[in-house]
């Protein structure tokens, strides 16, 4: 029996059992049948010749899955937080007083870490998108999102102490 015939052979006793566990973990069934596809199409890479256990291909399983919403939720903490930036940036005038908008300026120039500020006001000041902030601070986009979710945070905390928002 070669290696394919052993592959097929998991494939056919497994995949069922698989799929429902990939099933109750992305609970989206084409991306589960794609776990399960990647995980066989990965065994097919190696070169082992020993029977696979099942407990090892649930475990990939689990671990592809783990993986998949993990990068899901990145992405749509990055989508979230877009949207609110966009709909406040746009109605950021007609939503707060001069006077609101003055302490955040204070808050910006104060009440951040140096980093944060510069990233919020390289993002807000000057319209810079994240990619642009990462290349002229030299580092990850990732980095800006984290310092733009930080100073935003400090800033709502701050204005919520003034009643402001």
């Amino acid at each position: 029996m070669t290696r394919r015939d052993d592959i097929g052979e998991t494939f056919r006793t497994h995949y069922r059992r698989m799929l429902n566990y990939a099933l109750t973990l992305v609970r989206d069934e084409e991306t589960a049948r794609d776990i399960v596809q990647d995980v066989f199409a990965s065994l097919a890479e190696t070169e082992a010749g020993s029977p696979i256990p099942t407990t090892f291909l649930l475990i990939q399983v689990r671990n592809r899955c783990c993986n998949w919403l993990r990068h899901l939720s990145v992405r749509e903490r990055v989508e979230r937080h877009l949207l609110i930036e966009s709909e406040s940036s746009a109605e950021s005038h007609d939503l707060f007083s001069e006077e609101t908008l003055n302490k955040i300026r204070e808050t910006m120039e104060c009440g951040l870490p140096p980093r944060c500020a510069t990233v919020m006001k390289l993002r807000f000041e000057s319209g810079m998108t994240y990619d642009e902030i990462a290349d002229e601070l030299q580092i990850t986009t990732v980095a800006v999102y984290k310092h733009l979710c930080k100073g935003l945070a400090i800033l709502r905390e701050k204005l919520s102490r003034y009643g402001e928002i």
